[in-house]
């Protein structure tokens, strides 16, 4: 199964959401932490990296659009 539909459809656990917020590739990134916010997956870890990544709000951070992965880190938490 795509990776992107799996993360959709809510059918990651915590755990391996939380080790694909260490991805590269911004869609996946955007795909994971709105999967996140929507079916209320949290734990401790994702807490933590959520709130790394809200720091990063520099141009090499681009996300979509001109909005940066630290914008979206904020939202989901």
């Amino acid at each position: 199964m795509n990776i992107l539909k799996k993360i959709d459809k809510g059918e990651c656990a915590v755990e391996e959401l939380a080790e694909l917020l260490d991805e590269k590739n911004p869609i996946i990134l955007y795909h994971v932490m709105v999967s996140i916010g929507k079916y209320g997956m949290y734990n401790e870890d994702i807490i933590k990296r959520l709130n790394k990544m809200s720091f990063k709000r520099e141009s090499k951070d681009k996300l979509i659009g001109y909005y940066k992965v630290g914008d979206l880190a904020i939202v989901t938490l």
